[in-house]
């Protein structure tokens, strides 16, 4: 470094200022690429985990009563209401009730004439438990036939129960409830609708 510096000193003054020219580039370069040296990429943020979906409601045109039954079913295995229209002039015949023991809201509904729910005198047309809330309307409820309780429809510690724009005639039940019986359940409601022949051993419901 001694010999170095002696030769620059000893050198005349314009290789001095070249010298002295081509240490400061240096240095300038050097700093540049130091500055512009991209800085490591930080990780994306994580994403969290998104909140499931709420169940969307199940709907359905059918016009047999094993699809009824089944659309009813599928809602209750996925927690989900269901609405489910019925074919104008469609007549559904039951051999048994239709159960829902979830906590969901059902709706069976037509619309011009409207689809008949027919029990051939053999069995009460549905069964609610667990919560389960029932609509029925723009239809024709016909021969439910109860042994026991509810001709049309019986509800034990089921919800709310409507029937709105429809008919209901012929059903029967051997205790209680010609077309409704509801024990420990929701509000009962008949809107519209207009009920013919229907009977009950003991009256003391609707």
């Amino acid at each position: 470094e001694v010999s170095s510096s002696l030769s620059i000193l000893r050198a005349t003054p314009s290789t001095r200022v070249a010298v002295v020219m081509l240490v400061l580039t240096t240095l300038l370069l050097s700093e540049v690429h130091l500055q512009g040296a991209p800085s490591p990429r930080s990780p994306p943020p994580s994403t969290p985990p998104s909140t499931p979906p709420s169940p969307s409601p199940l709907s359905g045109l059918v016009s047999a009563s094993s699809d009824l039954r089944f659309l009813i079913d599928e809602a209750q295995n996925h927690g989900s209401d269901v609405t489910v229209f019925l074919a104008p002039g469609a007549h559904l015949k039951l051999s048994s009730q239709i159960k829902c023991t979830s906590n969901i809201k059902v709706t069976v509904a037509s619309s011009g004439e409207g689809a008949t729910l027919d029990g051939q005198e053999q069995t009460g047309l549905f069964s609610l438990s667990g919560g389960c809330s029932l609509t029925l309307r723009g239809l024709i409820l016909v021969n439910g036939k109860a042994l026991s309780l509810g001709g049309g429809v019986v509800s034990a510690t089921g919800g709310d129960v409507e029937i709105i724009d429809s008919t209901v005639k012929d059903c029967s039940a051997g205790q209680n409830g010609g077309v409704i019986s509801a024990f420990r359940s929701g509000a009962v409601s008949l809107i519209g609708s207009t009920v013919t022949d229907c009977s009950a051993g003991i009256v003391t419901d609707c």
